[in-house]
């Protein structure tokens, strides 16, 4: 009799494996039509491949309301997630370097890498300085008001002659 309980036993705990391998297997499957969306991620780096913190990368597409955004990191890395399917239209931009569009399609499920190596821009910079120098004709001086307080406090002559040397633009 007890050749038949652990025969029987053997038989229902091989069933109970099989049937949790089976469980297993088509759970992945369920858990992969449940994704309704994709992610565009990248790097965006300098022309000597430094990366590039506080690049503004948009995105646009017919499958999106109106212009996503995001800000890169300090180490240049972008991610926009959910995205529905459908091609989107890239644009990275920061101040002093040049423009770069992309187009990339999202599939759904996937993660899409788009880096952008961008330039530094053509500056071109024109400085006017428009002024006019005041003639030193225009408006001579030719006297000076001293007090006597303070021509006491000088170390010179007590005549007349001393006190014209110190007016500017006397002779």
């Amino acid at each position: 009799m007890s050749r038949i309980r652990i025969s029987s036993l053997t038989r229902a705990s091989s069933a109970l494996v099989l049937n949790l391998v089976v469980v297993l297997s088509l759970s992945s499957l369920v858990a992969a039509q449940g994704v309704q969306t994709g992610e565009l991620a990248g790097n965006v780096t300098s022309s000597d491949g430094q990366p590039l913190p506080g690049v503004t990368v948009s995105i646009t597409s017919p499958s999106l309301q109106g212009v996503r955004t995001a800000v890169t990191s300090p180490n240049g890395d972008y991610l926009f997630k959910h995205l529905p399917l459908g091609t989107y239209k890239v644009s990275f931009e920061l101040s002093g370097f040049s423009r770069v569009e992309r187009t990339e399609a999202v599939a759904l499920g996937a993660t899409v890498r788009a880096n952008a190596s961008l330039k530094v821009a053509a500056m071109e910079e024109t400085v006017t300085v428009v002024a006019e120098s005041p003639s030193v004709l225009r408006d001579p001086q030719a006297g000076a008001n001293i007090k006597a307080d303070d021509y006491d406090l000088l170390a010179r002559n007590r005549d007349l002659e001393a006190v014209a040397e110190l007016a500017p633009g006397l002779n």
